[in-house]
């Protein structure tokens, strides 16, 4: 089994949240050698807590544990309404977690649900 390292903040539903949940992943890509993803994974946690401080209204727990090709990030929050990408064009909110992840989805949970998504940390081959 490969190690996996872990981190998780619980936050408020208030306008601070993404930005904390930025401030942490900024640290652990450092800690973790990730910065080559911290952009593309920066745009999907802000993503994920604006969703839940926008429709769940509760309070969240964001998990980001890195395996070893995955960094996978979570909101877990007390809402069973369901998330889903809005019908519409141009890119907002879960569009571009679709867009910047390798993969997404909604987990039901025994007091809400959890968003996550994969962003794959393979750094891509040079062609030269």
């Amino acid at each position: 089994m490969p190690d996996v390292a872990r981190l998780r903040l619980y936050l408020r539903p208030t306008a601070d949240a993404a930005p904390e949940a930025r401030r942490m992943l900024a640290a652990a890509c450092a800690a973790w050698s990730l910065e080559h993803v911290g952009e593309a994974a920066a745009v999907v946690v802000t993503e994920l807590v604006d969703n839940a401080v926008r429709h769940a209204r509760t309070d969240m727990l964001v998990t980001m544990a890195y395996r070893g090709s995955s960094l996978h990030l979570s909101v877990a929050d007390r809402s069973v309404t369901p998330s889903t990408i809005p019908v519409g064009r141009g890119p907002c909110g879960l569009r571009l977690v679709d867009t910047f992840a390798s993969g997404w989805g909604v987990c039901p949970v025994p007091d809400g649900k959890s968003v996550w998504a994969a962003l794959t940390t393979l750094r891509p081959r040079s062609s030269g």
